[in-house]
């Protein structure tokens, strides 16, 4: 035979009960918190590594001297897009990797580091090695991923895929650019790259 627990003491022991969840649950948003921090800086990184390659004066001299597309926007209008697709961008894998585990999570995750490896290659390849052609097959290589992640992650988290489509569609837009780059400029690159 068990002592009969004091009601005082069942409801203290009751509420360490309920208040355990809570716990958990704060554990949980402090995790998604440190995976969205962490998401982020991936994608500061890769914008980090294309502003450098933009700041140093021999890559903007020979940018201006290019033949551009006429749908070229001005340069202030990509310093305001491309932060707001990569906030897009890190905040769709973060709602991804807070999907229940699943083969679609995973190869959406790896698929979203693959694009952002392509994406922060593409600046050094363009700007930094004066390439326009092979940046235009490293976009490409980009937009696949991007597409190839919004199928695996619309399985995990639907409107982490829709996140996407600005995204994809910039891309679509800078491939008009950078394909006007490489026809327009054939003879000019050369010159430009070993002068």
């Amino acid at each position: 035979m068990h002592p009969e627990v004091p009601k005082s003491t069942a409801r203290s022991l009751a509420s360490l009960t309920t208040r355990e969840p809570a716990r958990t649950s704060a554990t949980a948003v402090l995790r998604s918190a440190g995976k969205l921090v962490a998401l982020a800086g991936l994608s500061g990184l890769a914008a980090a590594a294309g502003a450098f390659v933009n700041a140093k004066p021999k890559n903007r001299l020979w940018y201006r001297a290019l033949r551009k597309s006429k749908l070229t926007p001005p340069d202030r209008v990509f310093g305001i897009v491309w932060p707001a697709l990569y906030t897009m961008s890190a905040i769709s894998a973060w709602r991804t990797s807070n999907a229940p585990p699943s083969p679609a999570r995973s190869a959406a995750l790896g698929l979203w580091g693959t694009q952002l490896a392509f994406n922060a290659a593409w600046t050094p390849i363009f700007f930094g090695a004066h390439r326009p052609r092979l940046a235009l097959a490293d976009l490409a290589a980009t937009a696949v991923s991007v597409a190839s992640y919004m199928h695996f992650a619309r399985r995990a988290d639907r409107h982490a895929a829709g996140l996407m489509w600005p995204y994809l569609g910039w891309l679509g837009f800078a491939a008009v650019l950078n394909t006007a780059a490489v026809r327009k400029n054939r003879g000019l690159t050369r010159w430009l790259a070993t002068g």
